[in-house]
């Protein structure tokens, strides 16, 4: 994929050692993974760090927490080896953008999952804490999903979001007790009047009302 360059430098650090001279094939790539899973851990943490020092009064998180699939046992694991980094944070921000034909009730589903998945994250930071004794300190991180702002996908024009699928981006997850729903778009999105127009009837239409109803 397009992130294996970072596996195949990583291997040509370990082979560059010379105390892993002779290594086997398999020996590299575990010691490889464990260098850059070891050095990844440094640099969050000190990237959390630092953002708190620069801003102690901002709420840090990482986007697109949950990603690896929250409704099968490899994204559970894949996030409970993150737990060192969900205790750090005070925001886990799921992606639960929509997905262009997906089927209302595919989207319940899988929208859902991540989310809870997400909660059940905080929950795993709050345990820690308290078997560490510190429980009364810093609250667990919020769950606050990054949503698709009022379209589906990123065409020209816009495909302007439906009332069901609104329902999966901020009804559903307002439902499920997340501490808020984090609108994203880019001006990219709407260039012209035509544009414009079209996102003008989704909100004056029902999105306006449907999210004030979940504030």
């Amino acid at each position: 994929d397009n992130l294996g360059v970072y596996s195949e430098y990583s291997r040509r650090l370990v082979r560059a050692d010379p105390s892993m001279a002779g290594a086997n094939a398999s020996v590299v790539d575990a010691e490889a993974q464990r260098r850059f899973d070891e050095g990844a851990k440094t640099f969050f943490l000190a990237t959390v760090a630092a953002l708190k020092s620069v801003r102690p009064n901002a709420r840090v998180g990482f986007y697109s927490q949950g990603i690896d699939g929250p409704n099968s046992t490899a994204g559970r694991t894949h996030d409970d080896a993150l737990l060192w980094l969900w205790d750090a944070v005070d925001l886990l921000l799921p992606s639960i953008y929509p997905r262009k034909g997906e089927a209302p009730a595919t989207a319940l589903a899988r929208i859902a999952g991540i989310v809870t998945e997400s909660q059940r994250s905080s929950d795993m930071v709050a345990a820690r804490r308290r078997e560490r004794g510190d429980s009364e300190g810093r609250a667990p991180p919020v769950v606050m999903p990054y949503s698709r702002a009022l379209a589906i996908g990123c065409e020209t024009p816009p495909v302007p979001i439906t009332p069901e699928v609104l329902a999966t981006q901020v009804q559903l997850v307002a439902a499920l007790g997340v501490e808020g729903v984090i609108l994203w778009g880019s001006s990219d999105d709407f260039q012209d009047r035509a544009s414009c127009e079209i996102i003008e009837k989704v909100i004056t239409g029902f999105a306006g009302d449907a999210i004030g109803a979940c504030v």
